[in-house]
């Protein structure tokens, strides 16, 4: 059996269909660029946000940092100037003398068995 042959499509719809899809090709090209693009843009724009983001997060430690410093500083005043009484030379007064000495005769009296 004869396959029947159609026939050829004249050279001007053979050129129309080749234009066709080199537009079609052409179009995807564009598509293509514009998308990418697009995703340059967005990604630059994410770029951007972690940029402030982490800017802000090291204002934000930066503050903390400043505070704790701030702090520390004022409670090694603190203990500075607390020690400093402890570096005073104590001198007891006469009073104190007074009820030392009496404590230190009962206790000896009450170890060596003479109670005053």
């Amino acid at each position: 059996m004869a396959i029947p042959h159609e026939p050829l499509p004249s050279s001007e719809a053979v050129e129309a269909a080749i234009s066709k899809v080199l537009a079609a090709e052409r179009e995807a090209r564009e598509s293509v660029l514009a998308c990418r693009r697009q995703a340059e843009e967005l990604i630059e724009a994410a770029r951007q946000q972690a940029r402030l983001i982490s800017d802000r997060c090291e204002r934000r430690m930066q503050t903390i940092r400043q505070g704790h410093a701030q702090a520390l500083a004022q409670r090694l005043a603190a203990f500075q100037d607390e020690s400093k009484q402890f570096k005073k030379a104590y001198i007891p007064t006469a009073e104190e003398l007074a009820r030392l000495r009496h404590a230190v005769a009962t206790l000896a009296g009450e170890s060596t068995g003479d109670t005053p």
